[in-house]
């Protein structure tokens, strides 16, 4: 089963495939809640279920990742993500879900994008700033010993999808707002 519906029906449609033994793969964000998290954690144990993360496979990243972790040691990503209210992509107009802050809607992009930096090392949480009535939303993370920035904004005035990479006398650029992107180190 596919599950690609209001964001507000994604555990629910969930939960009632697995109990029917299906394979689920859920758009994101998987669900919406603590609550709905631990529902799905337990009825998904032994199960075919998964998020589509596109950009923890896409080939631009991988190349890009490959380069930075060749590079030595990473200190810090850094993430700046921002929308406009409504673009042009590929011919069509584009809007981002109102139904969704904005931590919720680019948390699971932003999460594909750094997690496989930094392995399956737990992150702590360690400050949240909100700015223009929740539009604009910085968070930090530690997972380990790497420092993540994250900013995530709605109403921009461009759309921006900017990764940076660091480490001792190293960084690494990529902006992807136009695939496939261009990088530099």
């Amino acid at each position: 089963v596919i599950i690609a519906r209001r964001a507000v029906d994604h555990a629910e449609t969930c939960l009632s495939s697995l109990k029917h033994g299906k394979s689920v793969l859920v758009e994101k964000p998987f669900c919406l809640t603590a609550e709905e998290a631990n529902k799905l954690v337990i009825v998904s144990k032994n199960a075919n279920v998964g998020t589509g993360l596109v950009f923890h496979f896409g080939t631009n990243h991988s190349i890009f990742r490959n380069a930075c972790m060749a590079s030595g040691g990473i200190q810090f990503i850094k993430l700046e993500w921002s929308d406009p209210a409504c673009e042009n992509r590929h011919g069509y107009s584009k809007t981002y879900d109102e139904s969704l802050n904005v931590v919720q809607d680019v948390l699971p992009h932003a999460w594909s994008i750094f997690r496989p930096y930094t392995g399956r090392v737990p992150l702590e949480l360690k400050g949240v700033n909100i700015d223009s009535g929740g539009r604009v939303v910085y968070l930090k993370l530690i997972p380990g010993t790497i420092f993540i920035s994250l900013k995530f904004e709605r109403n921009a005035k461009n759309r921006c999808r900017k990764l940076l990479v660091g480490g001792i006398g190293w960084e690494g650029n990529f902006d992807f707002a136009s695939e496939p992107g261009q990088a530099s180190i």
